[in-house]
């Protein structure tokens, strides 16, 4: 099962979740967000606690202002879960960036982009 913040694990998230811990996908979001200078990440099921009705309540009034003033939002349509990646192979294409990308304030995280999909394409 995909990492989430429960009630359980509540206090041990708000102090550190490490990197090791997240899937391949909010791995490769962080490492992305690192190159592109950008601080924080929200991921939902990591900031809003699952399976608490009043958390998502009181969270998805937050939402429209978390992902406005957003400096990246990234939906990654095509994968099956959190495990497959930003870069998912797609027929005889080595990997390909199947994941929609709405920039809101930063046009360079496209030039980053491109430079992580051509490491991903020269690796053997």
């Amino acid at each position: 099962m995909p990492l989430r913040t429960t009630k359980n694990n509540l206090q041990e998230h708000l102090s550190n979740i490490a990197f090791d811990q997240l899937g391949k996908t909010f791995q490769e979001v962080v490492m992305f967000a690192h190159g592109a200078s950008i601080d924080l990440v929200w991921i939902d099921s990591l900031c809003i606690l699952q399976g608490d009705k009043g958390d998502w309540h009181k969270e998805a009034q937050a939402m429209r202002d978390v992902y406005r003033n957003a400096a990246l939002v990234v939906l990654v349509s095509g994968a099956r879960d959190g495990s497959e990646g930003l870069f998912i192979a797609i027929g005889s294409l080595p990997c390909a960036i199947e994941c929609h990308m709405y920039m809101t304030k930063s046009k360079m995280v496209f030039s980053i982009l491109q430079s992580i999909l051509q490491e991903k394409l020269i690796q053997p």
